[in-house]
């Protein structure tokens, strides 16, 4: 009857709307992903893929519960199918969503795609987790939480915004490299806009480059040639042995010693 064909169609809607998220949670953990660093899912990926999850199974329980409580009893080999259609759909999406086995994508992107994909990170950039945003994959969770800390700390106590992030080389390419880092601080706006006191460090170990983009409003504390002295001394020596939390930190701790000496003295006049 119509209740049997609006259960039927029900399904078939579940079916299609759960299929294009699930497309949608394996192109993002696709795309993402960096040259030498496997098959695991970047974290700020990885939490964007479960909430997607939680919504589509918010969505999922409830037409769920409506067709257990359906007063039609003829609808049970319905239900019967769509029971098991559900948790076999939930299996699928969860296993692909976190994993892309054997994933390279110099072998799976051609020169167009690589382009095209460039492209929309370039229009539409990935928000910022927080003030270390390491979408390369250099440093452990351990590494990551010791550096946001620092620039926690320093923000809290000078009102000056340092962002630290890493991309691979498939998100941009070496030619924009410089001004993809410009990008991001004014895009993200890192800074106070009344002081545009923002700065970014931006690193990509596939082009062995570091480049560092402040806000005019940090001239005044450091100029671009205390940031090249910075970069040779203390954060490239790290850099050639592969050594990238160090060598970030380090570089990381001579600007935030270099910024601290001239506030310091501004604020003691």
């Amino acid at each position: 009857g119509p209740h049997c064909q609006n259960s039927l169609l029900s399904v078939i809607m579940f079916i299609l709307v759960g299929r294009k998220l699930h497309n949608r949670i394996s192109l993002i953990t696709l795309s993402i992903q960096g040259q030498r660093y496997g098959s695991e899912v970047d974290i700020f990926e990885k939490k964007h893929c479960i909430r997607i999850q939680k919504i589509f199974l918010l969505y999922s329980k409830r037409l769920f519960i409506y067709f257990y409580n359906c007063p039609n009893q003829t609808d049970s080999c319905m239900k019967i199918f769509f029971t098991c259609s559900f948790f076999l759909f939930l299996f699928v999406l969860d296993g692909e969503a976190q994993y892309v086995p054997n994933y390279n994508p110099y072998r799976t992107m051609t020169p167009s795609e690589l382009s095209t994909y460039r492209q929309s990170i370039w229009d539409t950039l990935p928000g910022a987790v927080g003030w270390v945003n390491d979408f390369e994959g250099l440093y452990t969770e351990a590494e990551e939480d010791s550096l946001e800390s620092i620039l926690q700390h320093f923000e809290k106590s000078t009102s000056i915004e340092i962002a630290i992030v890493t991309v691979d080389s498939n998100m941009v390419a070496a030619d924009q490299f410089d001004e993809f880092t410009y990008r991001l601080l004014k895009i993200w706006g890192i800074g106070k806009i009344s002081k545009s006191n923002g700065m970014v460090i931006c690193i990509c170990k596939d082009y062995k480059t570091i480049y560092i983009s402040s806000d005019f409003g940090l001239d005044i504390y450091i100029t671009d040639y205390d940031k090249y002295k910075i970069v040779n001394k203390n954060v490239l020596p790290y850099f050639k042995k592969n050594n990238y939390f160090n060598g970030t930190l380090m570089g990381l701790n001579a600007i935030l010693e270099k910024i601290n000496k001239k506030w310091n003295k501004n604020s003691r006049t």
